[in-house]
């Protein structure tokens, strides 16, 4: 009988360290596993932020380009729209020349 009970706890103890030897390894592949997670959740993150500063940059040169356009098209419009007729250039010569050499009358 006590071979039999000395048997038991051997195969008790031996089983104990079998589930310690399993809990360890669960633990190790948790850790990778988490390791591994925070390393592609990190990747994709810096990923995601290139592709936004991409996007940023793009929409800005775009902006740029848009502000340039519209402020060419406003700067030739003023020009063809302020500029003087050439009968308002003369009329404005004459006051000037009349201005001078009359004496202002």
């Amino acid at each position: 009988m006590k071979d039999i009970i000395q048997n038991v706890r051997e195969a008790e103890a031996e089983a104990a360290k079998i589930i310690d030897k399993a809990k360890e390894e669960a633990t190790r592949i948790v850790g990778a596993s988490r390791s591994a997670a925070q390393a592609s959740t990190d990747k994709a993150k810096l990923d995601m932020r290139g592709e936004a500063d991409r996007i940023v940059a793009e929409a800005v040169a775009k902006a740029e380009a848009e502000a340039a356009a519209t402020i060419a098209s406003a700067h030739g419009k003023a020009e063809t729209e302020i500029s003087p007729s050439a009968e308002a250039m003369k009329e404005a010569a004459e006051a000037v020349f009349n201005a001078v050499a009359g004496g202002g009358r």
